[in-house]
């Protein structure tokens, strides 16, 4: 058999995803203080809302090989911005999206949400693709990952 007709190998990876709804929060600094910030209980809740999705979705033990991520975080449509559709929600889009929080704070939350279940460490995450923008409805985030 010579070599051109040989078939060649393909690597095959792993890929999955799971959404998890509600609205995304940034990871921030947590100062101690004697009361913990309505931000910081939002935080912990929705990165609590991710690990239960994750166990629901990957019953099997965290991943000790390199992990690559796509993060998509949609954020619920506020309800004193203008109509989704048209130029005025064009504009307004242009104004906020690019304005706090940080997609790298909300990309650092959900790499630690997932910590322990998807993977071991998030330092086993060799590459990231995440993007942040507004749902028609109510605010989501979509993990994908793929075992590398």
């Amino acid at each position: 058999m010579s070599t051109a007709s040989r078939p060649k190998a393909v690597a095959v990876r792993q890929s999955y995803q799971f959404d998890v709804p509600g609205n995304p929060e940034a990871w921030q600094v947590q100062v101690r203080r004697a009361r913990r910030s309505p931000a910081y209980e939002r935080r912990v809740a929705w990165q609590e809302q991710i690990r239960a999705a994750a166990r629901m979705y990957w019953q099997g033990s965290p991943l000790e090989g390199l992990v690559y991520l796509r993060l998509e975080f949609y954020r619920a449509w506020p309800s004193w911005a203008p109509q989704r559709h048209g130029k005025a929600a064009a504009r307004w889009i242009d104004t906020h999206l690019g304005k706090k929080p940080d997609l790298t704070n909300y990309q650092k939350a959900a790499e630690d949400a997932l910590s322990g279940v998807i993977f071991v460490d998030d330092s086993q995450v060799m590459g990231v693709t995440a993007t942040k923008d507004y749902a028609d409805a109510d605010g989501y985030t979509t993990v994908w990952f793929e075992i590398l």
